[in-house]
């Protein structure tokens, strides 16, 4: 009986299952984490992963056994191979491999994470080389990885150290079992099957994008549609090709990626080249100082856009700007924009800050897992608030901050007495190991079933079953008033779409609008009276009101899609050359 429940990979009820060589274990349905694919997969414990196969028949019927005990003899720390077969009454049913903490490795695309987490263009360089490394270790033991797409890859930063962390190996091809499915995106259209060379065109889409943050054949080309990027392989019209547009939000790959790699990319991308690649570290040839190209759009405006210098950080990069109006820079230095001075309490790691009654409230996600909790005083002192709350990940939506933890999503604050403390408010229940936290929502899959988590209002939290994201890979997201917008990849695609949702006053019902989107960036500004901002083209700022769909847009040459938008209450700020700024119209 118990069988045909795991048959499923979907486990309604603790069952046991047997690890090879580790023993005995009880799986239970709280231990789920995500489906997709073959089969499903489950974290019962800090060290340990499992995936389970929907249909263990045909697991079985196609030699999977004998494969992944095959796969578990490459021994590399950069890819997470199988340890061992999962029994259940004795027969395999799927394996499982070594947990480690990572992130994913799309989140290097973006412009924000990299500004917001420091990374690096010499992190970029040392986690390209591991993924190249990775590659080697796999073609060594004669592995074809075939379809290692973005999804597929993980990675772990401590410091200047950055290591990738690849995925899904049991879909690899290797000795007498083929492969068959490949994301477009990364497919090689000039190869017939999948051999090592169609594994480094792989490669050089994924790693370029570390770079760069853009796929290298999109960009806008005359002749062809915006994302028709499939036909541009084919015809290998790359980024390289004269006539190409960029945004400015694309960083400038000519001038970071090393000489001896740049022209391999070129020679992949133009002139079908398949061979290993050199290390991003030789450099031994200077590295040319060409820009790309980027294009503005200006249509006029009847507006006048009014852009004001709000800090100067030339010799202290801002990374991060919180809505009650302090930014947090490269140094760990917090500056105070209302007061304009600095405060005396520096952080090292996430941190998010909201205001509060009492002054502002700092929370700081320490590496062991604890958080330190200060209140921010206007004379610029900072005050210690003792606590035992621990936790994974701070979310803040608006001025609410919320601690999520296996115990729930806890909302916390500052009250006084007869001193500052702080103070737990409510507590939110979510299945801690299937949900994604992002900028202000969650995403839940409850076996299989999508639900965003909404903290709306001053005191509210809602699940809302959303059917749309189903099978779907929510990549970023970020919730306003009543509004959730995020990017979602389809990995049959390759394709990235921008999902809107906005919600009726008691987030009971929504209403979605789907649109195509360039890449996984998702660059808005939320307010809390309900304005949207976001800038998806050069000279182009859009503001939108997602509840009544009012539209407009601002142009002028000076408003750029490399600007990091963000908001200081009801107004409009951006990072832009080292430097944060306010952006504001008034009519002529």
């Amino acid at each position: 009986m118990a069988e045909a429940t795991i048959a499923s990979s979907t486990i309604k009820k603790a069952v046991s299952v047997e690890l090879e060589g580790r023993g005995v274990l009880t799986l239970k349905p709280s231990d789920y984490v995500v489906s997709g694919g073959e089969g499903a997969i489950y974290k019962p414990s800090q060290e340990t992963i499992i995936k389970l196969y929907h249909d263990t028949e045909k697991m079985r019927r196609d030699g999977m056994p004998k494969k992944l005990t095959l796969l578990s003899k490459i021994n590399h720390p950069f890819i997470v191979n199988p340890l061992g077969l999962v029994y259940q009454n004795q027969l395999p049913i799927g394996y499982y491999m070594k947990f480690q903490k990572a992130e994913p490795l799309l989140s290097t695309f973006t412009n924000a994470y990299r500004q917001r987490e420091n990374f690096t263009d010499d992190n970029a360089i040392c986690l390209v080389d591991g993924i190249r490394e990775s590659v080697i270790a796999a073609h060594d033991k004669g592995a074809i990885m075939v379809d290692a797409n973005e999804l597929n890859y993980l990675f772990i930063k401590n410091g200047k150290n950055v290591e990738p962390r690849v995925l899904d190996v049991d879909s690899w091809q290797i000795s007498s079992w083929p492969a068959s499915v490949i994301m477009p995106s990364i497919r090689d259209w000039h190869t017939n099957g999948f051999n090592e060379g169609s594994d480094w065109f792989s490669m050089a889409i994924v790693s370029f994008q570390v770079f760069s943050g853009v796929h290298p054949y999109k960009g806008m080309l005359n002749g062809y549609k915006p994302n028709d990027f499939a036909t541009r392989m084919k015809d290998n019209k790359s980024v390289f090709t004269s006539g190409v547009r960029l945004n400015s939000a694309v960083r400038d790959f000519n001038s970071i990626i090393p000489a001896p790699l740049l022209e391999w990319y070129k020679e992949t991308f133009q002139n079908g080249l398949r061979c290993q690649p050199p290390s991003p570290k030789d450099k031994s040839i200077k590295t040319p100082q060409a820009a790309i190209l980027k294009k503005a759009i200006i249509t006029g405006t009847n507006d006048i856009v009014l852009i004001d210098l709000l800090y100067n950080g030339a010799s202290d990069v801002p990374l991060q700007i919180f809505s009650c109006g302090v930014i947090r820079l490269a140094s760990g230095k917090l500056y105070n924009l209302t007061s304009g001075a600095f405060f005396n309490k520096q952080v090292c790691g996430t941190c998010e800050i909201i205001s509060t009654d009492f002054g502002l409230l700092l929370a700081e996600l320490l590496s062991d897992g604890n958080i330190s909790f200060h209140a921010l005083l206007k004379d610029g002192t900072a005050v210690e608030l003792p606590s035992i709350l621990k936790g994974d990940k701070l979310v803040r939506y608006h001025n609410r901050l919320f601690v999520a933890s296996i115990s729930g999503l806890t909302e916390v604050s500052i009250r006084s007495a007869a001193k500052l403390m702080l103070v737990t408010l409510n507590i939110w229940q979510f299945l801690f190991n299937s949900t994604k936290w992002h900028e202000g929502v969650g995403v839940q899959d409850a076996l299989g079933a999508m639900y965003l988590i909404t903290p709306f209002g001053e005191k509210s939290c809602e699940y809302v079953r959303v059917h749309e994201l189903d099978n779907k890979k929510v990549t970023s997201a970020i919730a306003g008033n009543r509004y959730v917008a995020a990017v979602v990849l389809d990995s049959n695609t390759g394709e990235y779409n921008k999902y809107e949702f906005t919600f009726d006053s008691e987030y009971k019902s929504y209403a979605l609008k789907i649109t195509e989107t360039h890449d996984a960036e998702l660059n808005i500004a939320l307010l809390p009276k309900g304005v949207c901002a976001s800038i998806e083209d050069d000279g182009k700022l859009k503001i939108t009101v997602p509840v009544n769909g009012n539209e407009s847009i601002i142009s002028d040459s000076r408003i750029e899609t490399s600007f990091t938008l963000g908001n200081w209450e009801n107004k409009v700020v951006y990072i832009g050359d080292k430097k944060v700024w306010s952006i504001s119209m008034k009519a002529k």
